[in-house]
């Protein structure tokens, strides 16, 4: 077994499909962790779209901006499943 064990990881899964044996399980946090976060969300009472529609991610690069976007160029290119982002410096 690999643990995916950031919520963020769940992006290099079909990298790690790729290049790991069939038999290893992964192991994803991610998909327990956003249904207790939708969930604690609605029961706040904020509206929710359930349609799935892409989103937009919005990044803060707090380092070299072109060095992150490299490495989501490469990311991709390597079969990552990627939402599309806009990235920004936040302001100091």
């Amino acid at each position: 077994q690999v643990a995916l064990g950031c919520t963020h990881y769940a992006f290099l899964r079909p990298v790690l499909r790729r290049i790991l044996p069939a038999h290893v399980e992964l192991v994803d946090a991610g998909d327990p962790v956003a249904r207790r976060t939708l969930h604690v969300i609605e029961q706040a009472g904020f509206e929710v779209d359930h349609a799935g529609a892409e989103v937009e991610a919005l990044c803060y690069a707090t380092g070299d901006v072109t060095a992150f976007e490299s490495t989501v160029d490469r990311l991709r290119a390597a079969g990552a499943a990627l939402p599309p982002l806009r990235i920004s410096r936040p302001v100091a």
